[in-house]
């Protein structure tokens, strides 16, 4: 099955195999990559809001909000493979 297909079934499996290949991913260079750019992205924001006044500090708050999301729930992935192959190994 394709990691496409994974991320349609959603079942046991398919989530395990998904959470092996975020874990890989995020604890590898692509990981630094993707937080390195997470964490720029987030700087970016913020000075923006100090010198550019034609958008509300709560939508680069919410563009913030959106940034670090994304790799809580990359995390939550790997959290719920984990999870699951606790339960299939017990």
């Amino acid at each position: 099955m394709s990691i496409r297909e994974d991320l349609v079934t959603q079942d046991d499996q398919a989530r395990i195999r998904i959470g092996q290949v975020v874990k890989r991913s995020m604890n590898g260079a692509f990981g630094e990559i993707f937080r390195a750019l997470k964490n720029g992205l987030i700087t970016e924001e913020l000075t923006y809001n100090q010198t550019d006044n034609t958008m509300s500090a709560d939508r680069h708050l919410g563009r913030c909000e959106a940034y670090t999301n994304m790799e809580v729930k990359l995390e939550q992935m790997i959290a719920e493979m984990e999870d699951l192959t606790k339960v299939v190994s017990a």
